[in-house]
């Protein structure tokens, strides 16, 4: 390679990292507005308004194909993805474990009445948004 063609690769290798800065700062600055791209594959339990999110074994209810999703910002084109058992798919806020404890640890229900199987030692837990109503069931080892 000559020595001239090495100085554009490095001239333009500086530029393409301060036009990635830009769209950082850009990024960061921006109001997102946010458009759903690909959309989790919602499926209910058996409690209505608890939908499926991670499980061992089998369940009795439809199967998720797949629980994850991901937005872009209308405005800079940031782009987030995230699972239902994460993030919540209506607000983007952080999920939290439901805040019901019995003797220091999460509140454990019976795996039974929201996948309509048992399965070994598990037993479910609820993660909820803490800004809408969106709840999903995660199993959870109880032994």
């Amino acid at each position: 390679m000559k020595q001239g063609a090495a100085e554009k690769i490095a001239v333009i290798q500086v530029k393409i990292k301060e036009l990635q800065k830009q769209i950082s700062e850009i990024r960061n600055q921006c109001s997102h507005v946010w458009e759903k791209v690909k959309l989790p594959d919602l499926k209910e339990t058996l409690v209505a308004g608890v939908y499926v999110g991670r499980y061992e074994g089998s369940i009795a209810v439809p199967e998720p194909t797949d629980t994850n999703f991901k937005c872009v910002c209308k405005k800079c084109k940031k782009d987030i993805s995230d699972d239902i058992t994460q993030t919540c798919p209506n607000c983007l806020v952080k999920l939290k474990d439901e805040e019901r404890y019995t003797g220091g640890s999460v509140d454990i229900r019976n795996r039974k009445d929201y996948f309509g199987k048992d399965y070994s030692y598990y037993g479910v837990y609820i993660k909820a948004c803490p800004k809408c109503n969106f709840q999903v069931a995660c199993d959870i080892y109880d032994r």
